[in-house]
């Protein structure tokens, strides 16, 4: 049937919630919910330095559940290693 699973946040950025919602069988998954536009990691606030995270032995499974999202594709393997990609809701 169905199990519901209990979720905890574990982080907040100015207007970002952060949710794991890992299922036990699964990677890690987390819910992310923005109140409007939004930047994470924030920027360094002393010198504006743009941030990212990296997640070199991982795999990203991107899903936009409502609006869309913009991101960085780094992979320094690529004769081009840094793309910016919008994810829109019902997209391909």
């Amino acid at each position: 049937m169905f199990e519901l699973v209990p979720y905890e946040r574990f982080r907040d950025t100015p207007s970002v919630r952060f949710f794991d919602i890992t299922v036990a069988t699964s990677n890690a998954r987390d819910l992310v919910i923005h109140s409007g536009p939004a930047i994470s990691p924030p920027d360094e606030q002393g010198t504006g330095a743009w941030q990212f995270y990296l997640h070199p032995h991982q795999q990203d499974n991107l899903l936009a559940l409502h609006g869309g999202r913009t991101f960085y594709l780094v992979n320094f393997g690529w004769n081009y290693p840094y793309h910016i990609v919008r994810l829109e809701t019902g997209g391909d």
